[in-house]
């Protein structure tokens, strides 16, 4: 979120999110983050628009 309030405070109007699987955010984290833990902080900034791009479906479920 500090780089998305850095682009506010030059003027950006919109922040994209891209990775190869968006919703996959989080497995790496201890306790498993989740797509929220990442997204729910952006309604904090001064960026309007937030866009997460790639979001497999798959992703929602754990395996094993």
């Amino acid at each position: 979120m500090k780089e998305v309030e850095g682009l506010a405070a030059r003027g950006v109007q919109e922040a994209i999110l891209v990775s190869q699987d968006t919703l996959a955010y989080g497995r790496d984290i201890p306790g498993n983050g989740d797509i929220a833990d990442l997204l729910l902080p952006s309604s904090d900034t001064r960026v309007p628009w937030i866009r997460p791009m790639y979001l497999h479906p798959a992703s929602r479920h754990t395996t094993g």
